[in-house]
């Protein structure tokens, strides 16, 4: 489906695991991301992120806003096709585990990804971790840090450096990188940093995570809540605006 322009890919977690375990398998190289509403307002006015997104292979839905808009567009998202890092990646690890492949985590402050790698280790202990980096390197520093990872024989590289950057960064770099899946999950180490590997239960039911993040990380996401929801409101309403025109 076509969202704002972006493809989309519909699936839920067990596809989406399947998927990355096809590519380890067949060594065939899978790119993977997610779209919020804070996506669409990073590529609202930005081409090169628009062209890094065009790129992956995946690009999956993030987000009741991108879920319950998802109509507008022709197709009727469910809540199962929600990814996002705190589902899938644990279910991921597990299968991960079991199969031995070797997991690279890159991205993040070097204390955040130290103590996301820890948290790691303490939910698969039996992990293959076959190393981490910190996202905090310059542009041509990018070469030592593809050799680092490519020394390790990593199946699997999870960027953590947030939208849009991340997803430019292994656009420009995918093809040097050996790791046949490459994997962009935003802020999620800076969530198993602060240890809150899932929400609560009854946050998860009433499908208000959105405003727990925003209450245990005020600080990062109050302007994205703030201003960018409204901005992405705008967007839809421009969208269907539009419909209406070209149908009359």
């Amino acid at each position: 489906m076509k969202f704002l322009g972006v493809r989309l890919t519909r699936l839920d977690v067990r596809n989406l695991v399947d998927r990355m375990s096809d590519a380890i398998l067949s060594g065939r190289k899978l790119t993977v991301t997610y779209y919020g509403f804070h996506t669409a307002n990073c590529l609202r006015a930005n081409p090169e992120s628009r062209a890094a997104f065009d790129s992956f292979s995946i690009v999956a839905p993030d987000g009741i806003a991108v879920i319950y808009a998802s109509p507008l567009f022709g197709v009727g998202l469910s809540m199962s096709n929600r990814m996002a890092g705190d589902y899938s990646v644990p279910e991921f690890l597990r299968v991960a585990t079991v199969n031995r492949w070797r997991v690279f985590l890159l991205g993040g402050a070097p204390d955040v990804i130290g103590a996301a790698s820890d948290r790691v280790g303490e939910m698969f202990p039996e992990l293959a971790l076959a190393g981490t980096h910190d996202g905090y390197f310059r542009i041509e520093e990018s070469q030592g840090v593809i050799e680092k990872i490519n020394a390790t024989g990593a199946d699997v590289l999870v960027v953590g450096m947030g939208q849009p950057k991340q997803e430019e960064w292994i656009a420009r770099h995918a093809k040097e990188i050996a790791a046949p899946v490459i994997w962009a999950v935003g802020g999620y180490f800076d969530h198993l940093a602060r240890r809150a590997d899932c929400y609560p239960p009854m946050i998860t039911r009433l499908r208000l995570n959105w405003a727990y993040r925003l209450l245990t990380e005020p600080r990062r996401l109050w302007k994205r809540y703030l201003f960018g929801f409204p901005l992405y409101l705008a967007q839809l309403v421009a969208y269907a605006a539009g419909m209406g025109k070209r149908r009359t």
